[in-house]
């Protein structure tokens, strides 16, 4: 691949990425340390980066180091998955493109387990110079609660992109979540999803900290650690048509929203709603269900009608036992837990709002969340309408 298919672009393969990496950093300037913006129209991938290589703090005396992008060649990336093994090799599908599992070096030169995602797109030539020119100046501000993003790389032949992230062994969030009966998916525990909450808002603070926009927070973009950590992964494609047609609002009527960090919290707000129930935001419950929860069209309608009613707790998984627990009626542990699942549904309200505007900042839900003393946020004893302007 490169310069020998006519392409107008040099590839820079793995072994020689550092070299450039740093090359480069000498001649970035240190007081532009950002070059990700939340207005996605000005660049075609969206993730935290920088062009040099800095120590960034993102809140709460955490420091995020900013790694190189390593160029893989299309070669490179078809011996790692076993060229695409589907069989073997696949982790997963969707509408933007497929996960394939594979091995390649790190930064560090020792072979990693990776998973390196294919995108569905082909792309225009201009498309892939833009592409190839975004990646090569930037370098990935890592955190705790995102995925690692160790490269990318082109397939020249079909003109498709190619991003490698970090193997992450226990799938995500929604695996977990809504896993039917006999499924060998881990139980999710109240500990648990209120754990993986607090990451997953943590984890897009660090996008919007640092002026990125994630764009696609869904249950299976939240991908679990081996101490089931949640970390953000399945980002850095905002340019993609199918991405855009995909990552829609979680309103009932599904309208596509422009991408920005009202939306990111919007999503989220789904999400956090998703956990506490169990359920998920389309109100599709293979198992059935009540026929008060059948007159709704989406979840989110569901926890408003609840709330305006004063049972918002009912909203809470019944596997969780805690639906009872705010009456004082149960221990101290299970009222507890269930303190904090109703603000926590509290807080999905709140990202939920009609008016993007009215939604909080999502530095402000990781202060919520962190700490019993600090109160949820106020929501209204009913859902505001809304009209767009």
């Amino acid at each position: 691949m490169g310069a020998s298919m006519g392409f107008p672009w040099p590839v820079m393969r793995s072994d020689q990425s550092s070299e450039r990496a740093a090359a480069g950093a000498k001649r970035s300037n240190p007081e532009s340390l950002l070059v990700v913006t939340a207005d996605i129209s000005a660049t075609p991938l969206s993730f935290p980066s920088s062009p040099s290589p800095v120590t960034s703090s993102t809140g709460g005396g955490v420091e995020s180091s900013a790694l190189p992008l390593w160029e893989y060649s299309g070669d490179e990336l078809a011996a790692a998955t076993g060229r695409y093994d589907g069989a073997r090799r696949r982790l997963g599908q969707g509408q933007t493109g497929a996960v394939f599992r594979g091995t390649l070096l790190g930064h560090d030169g020792v072979a990693v387990d990776v998973a390196v995602k294919r995108f569905h797109d082909i792309l225009s030539e201009e498309k892939m110079r833009l592409v190839c020119r975004d990646l090569r100046a930037r370098r990935f501000l890592q955190d705790r609660n995102v995925v690692r993003l160790h490269g990318y790389g082109f397939c020249v032949r079909y003109r498709k992109l190619h991003l490698v992230y970090d193997y992450m062994p226990h799938g995500s969030l929604s695996q977990h979540l809504f896993a039917g009966a006999g499924s060998s998916a881990a139980i999710l525990s109240w500990d648990r999803r209120s754990k993986i909450i607090a990451g997953a808002a943590r984890g897009l603070h660090h996008f919007h900290s640092h002026g990125a926009v994630h764009g696609c927070v869904t249950a299976s973009n939240i991908l679990i650690d081996n101490d089931f950590t949640a970390r953000l992964g399945d980002f850095g494609y905002s340019w993609s048509r199918r991405f855009r047609r995909r990552c829609t609002s979680p309103a009932p009527t599904g309208d596509i929203v422009r991408m920005s960090s009202e939306t990111d919290v919007l999503c989220f707000g789904a999400v956090v709603l998703e956990v506490v129930s169990g359920r998920r935001s389309d109100l599709d419950d293979s198992g059935g269900g009540d026929g008060d929860r059948r007159r709704f069209r989406s979840l989110v309608e569901w926890v408003w009608a609840l709330h305006e009613a004063g049972r918002i707790l009912e909203a809470a998984d019944a596997t969780l036992g805690i639906a009872a627990g705010d009456d004082g009626g149960c221990g101290g542990g299970r009222r507890r837990d269930a303190v904090e699942a109703k603000k926590m549904l509290l807080v999905g309200l709140a990202c939920s709002h009609p008016d993007p505007k009215q939604r909080p900042k999502i530095r402000d839900v990781v202060e919520i969340l962190k700490s019993d003393g600090v109160q949820p946020p106020k929501v209204p004893p009913s859902k505001p309408k809304y009209q767009e302007r």
